[in-house]
This record gives C-alpha cells, sequence and structure tokens, in this order.
C-alpha cells in the first residue's frame, strides 16, 4: 500500500494499519506449488498490534519509505474448501491418490504457533445475573417432576415401579440406539413409535397426579379446623386363635393391671379347652337384650378382641389432650373406629333384620348402651374421688357391686373398654355413641357443661323438645345415662343452654 510521508511518520499507525482496505487479505501457506496461490480470507473486527516501522534507505525522486510491519488480529467468519470437478465416464474406474502430509489444503483444528508469534487473548464472557439465576431456577424446576416421581413410586409399591421403569428403559434405548429402534421397529412396524408417544404423555400425567395428589393432601391436612388423624392400629396376625366367653364377670385384671379392685375382671370358659394349642388372642362377648322406646326387644352380641382393647388403652395413656376435651374426644373416635367393626357389622345386620328407618335405627343404638348401667370413671383413685366430691362419695355409698372405675387417664374410657368391660359414665357413653353413629353417617355432637359437670349426645334429626342451635342446625340433645330418655327430653335442670357448649361435631 502507498501512505504519504506525513502519514509514515505519524504516530497514528496503528490506526493507519487498521484502515478498511485491510479487511481483505491474501495469506499464503508455508509451502507454495504451481497449483495454488493462496488463500482469499474475509476478516472481521481487524486489529493491528506489534507496529514497527522499518525506513529504506533513501534515494532520489523514489517514493519508497520503508515499511510498516505488525502482527494483525482478525476474525474468520466462514471457510470453505473447494475442490475441481472431474468428470467420470461411466464404467471407468477411479483412482483415488492419498493426499500429503504437506497438502496445504489440509485444515487443522489447532493452528500453528510459532515462538515469536504473540499470545492470542482468550475473550472472557461476563454474562451477569442472567446465566447464574435461570441456570439455578433450571436445577430447582428439574426437582420438581424427581420428587413427584419420588412420591409417586413410594405410594403405588416396588413391583409397579419395577415395570414401569423397565418400559422407560426400552423406550430410552429405542430413542438412543436407532439401530435397535429400527430392528424392533423392523419387526412391529410402527408399534414402538406408538407405544413411545402414549407413555411419554402418561409419564408427565402421573407426574402431574402424584404433585396433584400432595399438595391436596397438604391443603386438608393445613386446615385449622382438622386435628392430627391417628394411624389405624395394625393388629398382629394370630395363629389357632380360640374364642372365649364371659360367662359372669367379677374384680379382675382385664382393664387394668395396677392391683386395683376396683377393676372389673373376666372369668372365662374357654372353647375347645382339650387342645393344647397356645391361645394368642381373646374375643370379649357380652350378649346384651334390650327394649328400645317403641318396646321392641333385640338381642345382640357386642364382640370385641382383647388386643384391640389393650392397643386401644395404650393409645389413650399415650395421648396428651393438647386440643381440650374437643380434640381427645376426636382422637379417640378416630383411632378407635377400625377397633369396632365386628359391632358394625352386628348393628348393620340388626337394622337390615328389622328393616329400620333412620330414627328407628339410632334409637336402637342408643338405648342399647342407655341399657348398660351406669358406673363412675375416675382419674383418681375412687376412694380419693369420694373425698373430693359429695356426689362421688353419695354414688358410692348406693352402690351394691363395684360401680367405678378409678386411676383412667382423662376420666373417659375408649369405646372399645367402655363395651369390652361395660364400665361408662355420661361423657364415656357419649364418646362411644359418637363414634358409632358417626360411622353410619349421623350428622352428631358431644355437648358439654362446665358448670353442671355433664356430657350429652347431640343429634341432628327431625324430633321436638330441647336442642342447642349450633352453625344453623338443630341439635337435639339426649341423656345416655340411664333408660327411657328420648331426644329433646332433659331434666328440667339441664334445659337452660347458655350453660352448654358443643365440643365436638361430626359434621
Amino acid at each position: 500500500m502507498q501512505i504519504s510521508e506525513e502519514e509514515f511518520n505519524s504516530t497514528k499507525t496503528d490506526r493507519i494499519a487498521e484502515q478498511t482496505y485491510l479487511k481483505t487479505v491474501k495469506a499464503f501457506p508455508s509451502i507454495k506449488n504451481s497449483d495454488f496461490d493462496g488463500y482469499n480470507l474475509s476478516l472481521s473486527e481487524i486489529k493491528a498490534e506489534n507496529v514497527q516501522i522499518v525506513r529504506a534507505p533513501q534515494q532520489d525522486l523514489q517514493p519508497y519509505l520503508g515499511d510498516i510491519r505488525f502482527t494483525l488480529y482478525g476474525k474468520i467468519s466462514k471457510t470453505e474448501l473447494f475442490s475441481e470437478y472431474v468428470e467420470v465416464e461411466e464404467g471407468s474406474p477411479v483412482n483415488f491418490l492419498p493426499i500429503p502430509d504437506n497438502d496445504p489444503t489440509i485444515h487443522t483444528d489447532e493452528p500453528t504457533i510459532s515462538e515469536n508469534d504473540p499470545p492470542i487473548p482468550t475473550p472472557r464472557v461476563n454474562s451477569g445475573c442472567f446465566d447464574g439465576c435461570f441456570t439455578s431456577l433450571g436445577y430447582l424446576f428439574a426437582l420438581i417432576p424427581l420428587i413427584g416421581l419420588l412420591f409417586f413410586f413410594t405410594s403405588i409399591g416396588w413391583l409397579p415401579t419395577i415395570i414401569i421403569l423397565i418400559i422407560a428403559l426400552l423406550v430410552w434405548l429405542i430413542n438412543r440406539f436407532p439401530s435397535f429402534g429400527n430392528t424392533i421397529g423392523s419387526s412391529l412396524g410402527c408399534v414402538p413409535r406408538i407405544f413411545s408417544g402414549i407413555f411419554s404423555v402418561g409419564f408427565f400425567l402421573l407426574i402431574g397426579w402424584a404433585l396433584l395428589s400432595m399438595i391436596m393432601k397438604g391443603c386438608g391436612n393445613g386446615s385449622s379446623n382438622s386435628t392430627f388423624q391417628p394411624p389405624t392400629p395394625v393388629v398382629e396376625e394370630t395363629e389357632n386363635l380360640q374364642k372365649e366367653k364371659i360367662i359372669k364377670t367379677k374384680n379382675d385384671e382385664f382393664s387394668d393391671n395396677r392391683g386395683n379392685s376396683d377393676v372389673p375382671e373376666a372369668i372365662y370358659d374357654t372353647l375347645n379347652s382339650g387342645k393344647n394349642d397356645p391361645i394368642f388372642d381373646t374375643l370379649i362377648i357380652n350378649n346384651r337384650v334390650w327394649k328400645d322406646y317403641h318396646g321392641d326387644i333385640h338381642r345382640m352380641d357386642i364382640v370385641l378382641s382383647k388386643r384391640d382393647i389393650r392397643i386401644s388403652r395404650n393409645n389413650r395413656n399415650q395421648n396428651y389432650m393438647t386440643n381440650g376435651f374437643g380434640g381427645l374426644y376426636q382422637d379417640l373416635s378416630i383411632f378407635n373406629d377400625a377397633l369396632l367393626e365386628r359391632l358394625y357389622i352386628s348393628l348393620d345386620s340388626l337394622r337390615l333384620t328389622k328393616t329400620m328407618d333412620e330414627k328407628t335405627f339410632a334409637e336402637a343404638i342408643v338405648s342399647m348402651v342407655q341399657d348398660i348401667p351406669y358406673k363412675l370413671i375416675l382419674e383418681t383413685d375412687c376412694e380419693q374421688g369420694a373425698q373430693q366430691s359429695r356426689f362421688v362419695m353419695e354414688y358410692l355409698s348406693h352402690c351394691s357391686e363395684p360401680c367405678c372405675l378409678g386411676n383412667t387417664k382423662f376420666g373417659v374410657q375408649s369405646p372399645p373398654e367402655f363395651l369390652g368391660n361395660l364400665y361408662g359414665d355420661c361423657d364415656t357413653r357419649t364418646l362411644c355413641l359418637y363414634t358409632i353413629l358417626k360411622h353410619f353417617d349421623y350428622d352428631v355432637g358431644i355437648i358439654n357443661s362446665n358448670q353442671l359437670a355433664h356430657s350429652m349426645l347431640a343429634i341432628n334429626l327431625p324430633y321436638e323438645g330441647v336442642f342447642k342451635l349450633y352453625n344453623n342446625k338443630r341439635y337435639y340433645l339426649w341423656e345416655t345415662t340411664n333408660v327411657g330418655f328420648v331426644p329433646g327430653y332433659v331434666s328440667p335442670d339441664y334445659n337452660n343452654m347458655n350453660l352448654w357448649e358443643m365440643t365436638l361435631t361430626s359434621k
């Protein structure tokens, strides 16, 4: 190129080297032959560095001043390699010659750098928070389906999980190895692709279902009106189960094992006593015969497992009543519902046999409990309770047989305990009836009065008499401690509804 002497002597030779006429550069290889005259390169972002001015010896009338030498950097947008087209006659053999190692048309991925060449700077890319933040969010969203899969596989069991994983592996093999997929596809046609699509859609639907189940379950447990639901007790499987039948009742160990003389004990007549097989459990059978409000006589056996009664007692003793008596009643009702399965079957059979309607069936259940004699349940010892309460002292003084169960936590028995030893006062009875009627989908409640120290059942059915208005519904009070009390009829001392509080309702 030609420049003026003024430009040659200027200190801006770096800028001169980057003029637009340097953007088209012709490069020559280190080895040149007659068939190759160089590369035509189109460079962008040209930059000249290490500029040196080498002056030439001055001669008169010669415009040549010297050389400007510099190292030129630029970016090659693309490269293309062209070869000559050779027409080959059809049927004639084609000979391919090996390409020599020093052929200038061979490109290598890494350029040859000499010791004198300056180092090539590595550009630093700084994308700021966009790169790091979005990468972290990507990892976070990737964990969501994995968590859903974990919960889903945990819920369906190990066998379906293995089947799904095997199917997923086959789909992955078909997509990962085309030859494997082609082999299967040639024999099955388009079945693999159809199956892969169906499985992919179903796979994501299952993930969504698992996540939705978790969310719905979490929302249900987070309700302010709900309480902790104890797990259904698992009763050990037994062998050679033999029935033992109660033939009479007097002081014994079956409810408590602390030597309290007030605790009832069952004496049993063991069936098949001639066998030496071990007895792993005992069925407590209480035969009940009672009249309802219409004079109809009902007969039914209340059958309970002695192991279930122990499980129920242990659960009650481990309760800490963190949510008051309402929470205690609800915990005991939920836990013991599964332990009353035999009773529910017997009651349902009674209803079907006598074709009872909704009101008649409820009256038969409540009158069955009313027929059981009233007995005190105290948290303290019975003698100590008599010293602390005039009512307890007068009641015990008129008892002709044991009528008090002391040292019972919370002063209440669970439904299996009550139906096993037939010891129950007001709240033990209402808790038992609440659990039974709730199981049969009645709208019932437990209503208590601290001032009157009493508990009654409340039911939402079309009766007449005394009721408690709660949630815009009429709950009629139902006395359970003696026979003959119908819904809505209570003692005049209990008519003031301001003294009563609805402790628990089923709906």
